[in-house]
């Protein structure tokens, strides 16, 4: 199966690859290795996209490895890399390869409930990018997924008191058994509250107001909110190419969200359809 799987194109093709994350650049390196001429755009400065964010919280530091190693096979296998670059309709209307890889993440949901739209108000991935600071000492996380956990203990070691609050019965229920034994190793140690079942009501005035059980309960004194509750698929390129007539497929949470290993396998076997 991996034989048939990995063998070289009879004719190469001119590839664009969208987004350098990693689920981006897999797809760019087994593309190449299948003797395709790829081209990668990513409109930040540097590669690795949420799987560098992924390395920020506790004992997952070494995440970063894999971002180094993709980095340099795109590098041994010419690869060009265009950083610091938005890809349009018009560039793949001009420039014409023969496929185009959409690789461009997911975006964090924000809840539309009261109080949500402050200041003292963020994402994860706004905390977690250090895009933006914490006001004060005193922090709710509304979402316990794996991501909430993570910042949650990642602000935690800064020395923040912080609350969880999480619809379901448990928290990181989603999460790896061995990241979180560490993660629930650190909440417990800066006792981090954590307050599962609980739905939130409202932020008003420095309190916030979460149900449990068909009963209101509050939280004093909130300095800062970071709100934790998922993502959904980055799709607008996508659609946007839909008219140019150029072949295009989805690949990693740009497709659908999931966990970043399966977004890697995806893309490895995507790079080598291609």
């Amino acid at each position: 199966m991996a034989e048939k799987t990995e063998q070289k194109a009879e004719h190469p093709k001119k590839i664009t690859v969208v987004g350098a994350g990693v689920s981006g650049c897999e797809a760019a390196v087994t593309a190449a290795q299948k003797g395709h001429k790829v081209t990668v755009y990513e409109k930040s400065g540097k590669i690795g996209g949420q799987w560098l964010l992924a390395a920020v919280p506790p004992a997952k530091q070494d995440f970063t490895t894999l971002v180094t190693w993709l980095e340099h096979r795109m590098d041994q296998l010419g690869v060009e890399v265009k950083l610091n670059t938005e890809y349009t309709a018009q560039m793949a209307l001009e420039e014409q390869p023969d496929q185009i890889v959409i690789a461009t993440g997911s975006r964090e949901k924000m809840l539309p409930l009261p109080g949500l739209d402050g200041e003292n108000v963020f994402l994860a991935q706004d905390i977690l990018s250090g895009r933006k600071t914490l006001t004060g000492k005193n922090v709710v996380v509304i979402g316990g997924g794996s991501v909430g956990v993570e910042t949650a203990a990642h602000v935690a070691q800064d020395f923040k008191h912080v609350s969880i609050l999480e619809v379901r019965d448990g928290i990181s229920l989603d999460g790896e058994y061995s990241n979180n034994y560490f993660l629930f190793k650190i909440l417990d140690e800066f006792k981090v509250d954590v307050h599962t079942k609980a739905y939130f009501q409202k932020f008003e005035n420095g309190t916030v107001t979460y149900k449990y059980k068909d009963k209101d309960y509050e939280i004093d004194d909130v300095s800062d909110i970071i709100v934790a509750v998922g993502s959904a698929s980055n799709q607008d390129l996508y659609h946007e190419l839909k008219d140019t007539g150029i072949e295009t497929v989805l690949t990693g949470d740009a497709k659908d969200v999931k966990q970043g290993i399966k977004n890697i396998e995806e893309s490895y076997y995507l790079g080598w359809s291609l």
